[in-house]
């Protein structure tokens, strides 16, 4: 399909001008055939957490409006109350999350998997560090040496 709707185009009548005139043709021909002819889908990006249900998104609107009417002077102790209840709720939902992931871990081997990747996705290394004497450390054992004489 679009192999013939390209092979339609006259080329040499299309292709006249100046070079840049030439490429806008030719890059305009080809974006309205890709666009034509080549399905796009939408790529879903984040998303809720696993474990977040619609009890917890609904307290934390109403944490969030009570934020906001914090922020003019009113009721601080109610938005205290109602933040030590949502950040309760997120770490039950959470507990009772993996405690379902360790469950089903038998029978369901790729949410377990993907849970394990997130919570191991790999962080920056300790940078160069200095000893006391003002030397600039790189070397893995050297900067662990200096941790260990640091931190005992």
């Amino acid at each position: 399909m679009m192999r013939r709707d390209m092979a339609c185009v006259k080329w040499k009548m299309e292709l006249q001008g100046s070079t840049e005139d030439m490429w806008r043709k030719f890059k305009g021909k080809v974006k309205t055939a890709v666009e034509k002819h080549i399905p796009t889908r939408k790529i879903k990006k984040g998303g809720k957490a696993p474990w977040m249900l619609r009890v917890i998104l609904a307290e934390i609107k109403k944490k969030k409006r009570m934020w906001k009417q914090r922020k003019k002077g009113k009721i601080s102790e109610e938005y205290r109350r109602q933040e030590s209840r949502v950040k309760k709720m997120i770490r039950k939902a959470k507990r009772k999350h993996e405690k379902e992931l360790a469950t089903d871990g038998d029978r369901n081997k790729r949410k377990i998997s993907a849970f394990v990747k997130r919570k191991t996705q790999s962080r920056q290394s300790v940078g160069p560090l200095k000893n006391r004497a003002g030397a600039t450390l790189t070397s893995n054992k050297e900067m662990a040496d200096e941790l260990n004489t640091f931190f005992s």
